[in-house]
């Protein structure tokens, strides 16, 4: 059992963000957009936090951390080259979340 932890270990940074953005989009739809107010902003009234801005500031610190776990999961068995090409699936994952995520209203 533990092997199978082992060998599959490398992916899971590539499927944490899917699975928690099914996990969030019913709470973001249910609160985030209630708390926070709509996505538009006045362009002539002052700056306010908007549900767009929580999103975004959600989905950097989930690239952010799953990055980090991706770097620590493969320390030295990985070239530094894919490794590179790791976090850019783990960004294109975590921004296909975040588009979604604001356009789910």
């Amino acid at each position: 059992m533990k092997s199978v932890i082992v060998k599959l270990a490398p992916i899971l940074p590539f499927v944490l963000p899917v699975m928690f953005y099914q996990v969030y989009r019913p709470f973001n739809h249910a609160w985030v957009y209630d708390y926070f107010g709509g996505t538009s902003r006045d362009l002539n009234g002052p700056w306010r936090f908007t549900a767009n801005d929580f999103n975004l500031t959600l989905w950097i610190l989930i690239y952010f951390l799953d990055g980090i776990f991706w770097i620590w999961l493969c320390e030295e068995n990985i070239h530094r080259y894919l490794k590179f090409v790791g976090l850019l699936v783990i960004f294109g994952i975590c921004n296909y979340g975040f588009v979604f995520a604001i356009n789910y209203n």
